[in-house]
């Protein structure tokens, strides 16, 4: 079978579209168990225009968009300033629940500076840190 080839910027936008999309996809994926159909990805071509587009889109990621130019998370309390009476109680949730309570739009999500420091959810991550969790990839609400 043999087609009339298309218009390369006609492909390069599509294959985009579909890197940007897989590129969210793959941010919320962790909300859920299972990942739910809506949130499989659409494969982009592998000619030049989809591996270009996939490019663009991991550079601008990394740049402006989803998990991208996080600063790491900086603690402003130190160990001797956090609660005990907190962490004692914290100690006792599961890894999820702490998780979950730190999920962006939540009153008490975790809130960070645009530097990385918390300003919300410190005994939260450092609890999470004792448990060896990548406390860096949580998503998080970005305050001035």
């Amino acid at each position: 079978m043999t087609g009339q080839g298309g218009n390369a910027v006609v492909a390069f936008a599509l294959n985009a579209l579909f890197a940007l999309d897989n590129t969210a996809n793959n941010y919320f994926a962790w909300m859920f168990k299972q990942r739910p159909d809506v949130l499989q990805n659409t494969p982009t071509n592998r000619q030049f225009t989809g591996q270009l587009a996939e490019v663009a889109v991991v550079v601008g990621t990394t740049l402006i968009g989803p998990g991208g130019a996080k600063n790491p998370l900086k603690l402003i309390h130190s160990s001797e300033t956090l609660s005990k009476t907190i962490l004692d109680g914290l100690r006792k949730k599961t890894t999820q629940e702490l998780i979950d309570s730190l999920k962006p739009g939540l009153e008490e999500a975790l809130r960070v500076k645009p530097d990385g420091r918390v300003m919300n959810g410190n005994h939260r991550i450092t609890v999470l840190m004792e448990r060896g969790v990548d406390v860096n990839a949580l998503p998080r609400e970005v305050v001035k």
